[in-house]
């Protein structure tokens, strides 16, 4: 509980402290937000679909917190379809965000914490996580 609990606790701190109307409608997929698939998967996402959902051709932003043994993270990414991530757009240009790769395309993320760091000053990481999601944010807005 306390680990599902952390997962909302940053998102809503960074990404839900950002005007996230400017991405449109969000879609947040129960399906994805079971404690089984929280814990397995390491991951809390929400979607933001601006012109409808990518299964409708439109644009799909989504907002991550990753919280592993190792380290906290945020990432974004747009779907292209289930299977395949749409390449970034003027995300990949946004300061304290780098581009990963992995079997289904390439999204970004933000520059990882360690978990003990986060444990030992979690005020320090939000802030700075806070500060990465509105410049990324704006990015996305405006893309």
């Amino acid at each position: 509980a306390d680990y599902i609990e952390a997962l909302f606790g940053i998102w809503e701190k960074a990404f839900g402290t950002c005007n996230l109307e400017k991405l449109g409608e969000q879609s947040f997929n129960s399906d994805v937000a079971t404690p089984s698939y929280l814990w397995e998967g390491e991951i809390l996402e929400k979607s933001y679909y601006r012109d409808g959902s990518p299964d409708e051709g439109g644009r799909s932003d989504c907002l991550f917190v990753s919280i592993s043994d190792v380290h906290v993270c945020l990432s974004v990414l747009r779907f292209k379809d289930e299977a395949k991530f749409a390449e970034p757009g003027a995300e990949q240009g946004v300061e304290g965000w780098r581009v990963e790769t992995e079997e289904r395309g390439d999204y970004v993320s933000n520059t990882p914490v360690k978990l003990a760091d986060f444990i030992t000053d979690p005020d320090a990481t939000i802030q700075r996580f806070r500060d990465d999601a509105k410049r990324m944010i704006e990015a996305l807005a405006t893309d």
